[in-house]
């Protein structure tokens, strides 16, 4: 995941390198990498939330059937 945030700025300074264009494309690259990255780290959160919800479900489900028998 620290690559997507790392190699965007990476590529970018190296295309103002080869071709001469200051830092534009490496202020560009940083823009997406970090763009890129924090989607991925909100998808990643997303899941987590909601397979911890539903293990939160299971839990209280189990309890409240064990409850029920007995």
């Amino acid at each position: 995941m620290g690559l997507e945030f790392a190699l965007p700025p990476l590529g970018g300074g190296y295309l103002d390198r080869r071709w001469g264009t200051g830092s534009f494309w490496t202020i560009v690259g940083a823009i997406l990498g970090f763009l890129i990255g924090m989607a991925h780290l909100m998808t990643i959160a997303r899941v987590a939330a909601k397979q911890t919800a539903t293990e939160k479900l299971r839990d209280e489900s189990n309890e409240s059937g064990r409850a029920d028998h007995g």
